[in-house]
């Protein structure tokens, strides 16, 4: 499964291309204090175009914020067609593809518009790792109308808005702005505010339990908030409206019915045509340019016709372009992203350009701000894991496969004197458990870590992250230092001494004859580098039943004695 994600990783980043061209849709999910906001970008004019996710932050899952500043995730790579909007609801992010009627060439007509398709894309936390999945299901996603474009979307209490443009196919043009609500299968419309033509400068926002519209196309910005109400459908209703021919659209009205009541801006913000209105977690926030940065409000949502009671929370300086605003209850900011001009180390590095500053709903202390960094698609941990298991099969077959040289000993073999025999293997392999838990937790105070805890830890928080690796080594390296230093010093271990077992070298001494005595310091680190490292070799690839490759190369063995044994027998 490592393999895999480190994989798919890689092909994802090499598809990644994260700088942009234009400004990006930067859009965002109201939070609550019981489900976190998802915040996407979308990047335009770059081939492909790249999707990054800023997810909650949940119980259990990586960190998405590094020293106070957000991480964003790489979504999606590859979109080779640029979406004309984007929105987001709950954990999803939905693009609206827009094809206009074309162009006529020779004596050929025009190409009719075709009706706006929405694709969207689900984030879903796997329990170690956040997942992308494109859904694109007809049946729940249907077609906007053709030739209306989407002048904005936003997704709020279980509904996707999207805010239509005039105008439709020839003989059939709208002329007005019009407000739509996907439901199940088919788009309804939702009456606006009644007396009111909005716009082509209006644009939606969501808040909780309905939708807010604002209008800067007239002398004063004016602001309504709608609480919308789902009608059942009609009783006949068995599906998404067939269009009456290629373009046209028929849908039924009334399935979502709006109270308006038009919200009470300061007088002083009425006259700004740079205002923007956010809303989530039961309160509203506006912001206005002033400067280099935004001056931002916040006020709770207002009951009835009440006027909201506006208070200010500070100022965002230091923006880049084409600032987003948002609203994260469940971390209590209001969040405003931006655009920025990468660096060439930034841009060869593939950094994302944006801004993120955070005031908190609280307080109004600026709680985050600097640039937006990405986490990438695979982390070094994951290259060090690839590098060791590599070496680490690497080295096994060659241990296996190459069997060292028999020239040692009588014959080339070994020749013990009497009252000793090699160790057994179940003799040996307690000796090397209890040896296993002494290191294991020696290594693991190196680093920092509780005996308890080390010796608890699973095999995923060992190889899966950094400082399990790092505790890795740690051991590996407590087991081939220290029982090489014990076996040169003292012929054992303390396993192999509670084991009665011991390592030792068959040397020739005086008068020709051979005597066994304590493993050299070179032999000893030989033997535990293989035993350590290759702990399959120690255990599998045994020679005449008591060697394995470790002391076949440092012509070592492992012995026990059996005189006492033979002393109780000649008593007898």
């Amino acid at each position: 499964m490592k393999m895999t994600r480190f994989v798919a990783a890689l092909v994802s980043c090499v598809l990644c291309v994260v700088a942009i061209a234009q400004p990006s849709f930067i859009v965002s999910s109201p939070a609550s204090k019981a489900q976190g906001g998802h915040v996407w970008t979308v990047s335009r004019g770059t081939t492909p175009i790249s999707i990054l996710h800023l997810p909650p932050e949940l119980s259990g899952a990586k960190r998405v914020t590094e020293a106070g500043v957000p991480v964003m995730r790489v979504a999606w790579a590859g979109l080779r067609y640029e979406p004309n909007r984007a929105a987001a609801l709950d954990d999803y992010l939905y693009m609206f593809f827009e094809t206009p009627e074309g162009k006529a060439v020779a004596n050929f007509p025009p190409a009719p518009a075709q009706p706006t398709r929405v694709v969207s894309f689900r984030a879903e936390w796997m329990g170690d790792r956040w997942l992308t999945t494109p859904m694109g299901r007809p049946a729940s996603e249907p077609n906007l109308p053709a030739g209306r474009p989407v002048m904005s979307a936003a997704g709020s209490a279980g509904t996707l808005y999207a805010l239509l443009a005039p105008g439709g196919l020839s003989g059939e043009k709208v002329h007005v702005v019009s407000l739509m609500a996907m439901d199940v299968s088919a788009w309804r419309e939702v009456a606006t505010p009644a007396g009111v033509t909005l716009s082509e400068k209006a644009a939606i926002f969501a808040v909780d339990g309905g939708v807010g519209i604002i209008d800067r196309g007239g002398d004063l910005t004016r602001a309504w908030i709608g609480s919308v109400e789902k009608r059942a459908a009609n009783a006949d209703f068995v599906g998404p409206p067939a269009p009456a021919r290629a373009g046209a659209w028929q849908g039924a009205a009334n399935e979502f019915a709006a109270q308006w009541r038009e919200l009470a801006l300061p007088d002083e913000w009425a006259s700004s045509v740079s205002l923007q209105v956010a809303g989530g977690s039961g309160q509203l926030v506006i912001a206005r340019a002033q400067g280099e940065g935004l001056q931002v409000r916040s006020a709770f949502v207002p009951v009835a016709d009440a006027k909201p009671v506006w208070r200010e929370l500070g100022s965002v300086n230091n923006l880049g372009g084409d600032p987003e605003l948002f609203v994260d209850g469940a971390r209590g900011w209001a969040m405003v992203i931006s655009t920025r001009t990468l660096t060439d180390v930034e841009r060869k590095y593939q950094e994302p350009p944006y801004l993120v500053s955070a005031l908190s709903l609280a307080t109004g202390s600026m709680v985050v701000q600097g640039p937006v960094s990405v986490m990438k698609p695979f982390e070094v941990s994951d290259l060090t894991f690839l590098a060791i298991s590599l070496g680490w099969m690497l080295g096994l077959v060659a241990l296996v496969v190459i069997r060292p040289p028999m020239n040692y000993g009588a014959g080339g073999s070994w020749m013990l004197p009497m009252g000793v025999s090699l160790a057994e293997p179940m003799r040996r392999f307690l000796a090397w458990s209890i040896d296993l838990i002494l290191v294991v937790m020696a290594g693991g105070l190196l680093v920092g870590k509780a005996p308890m805890q080390t010796l608890t830890a699973s095999l995923g928080d060992i190889i899966g992250t950094s400082q399990g690796q790092g505790m890795l080594l740690a051991i590996i390296g407590t087991g081939v230092i220290g029982c090489s230093v014990f076996e040169a010093a003292l012929g054992r271990t303390p396993g192999k001494f509670l084991a009665n077992c011991q390592v030792v070298r068959l040397v020739r001494g005086a008068n020709n004859v051979e005597e066994l005595r304590n493993p050299s310091l070179a032999q000893a680190l030989v033997r535990n580098l293989i035993k350590w490292i290759f702990p399959p070799v120690a255990f599998v690839i045994f020679r005449d039943g008591a060697q394995h490759r470790g002391e076949q190369y440092s012509k070592t063995a492992v012995i026990v004695p059996w005189i006492e044994e033979l002393d109780e027998e000649e008593d007898e």
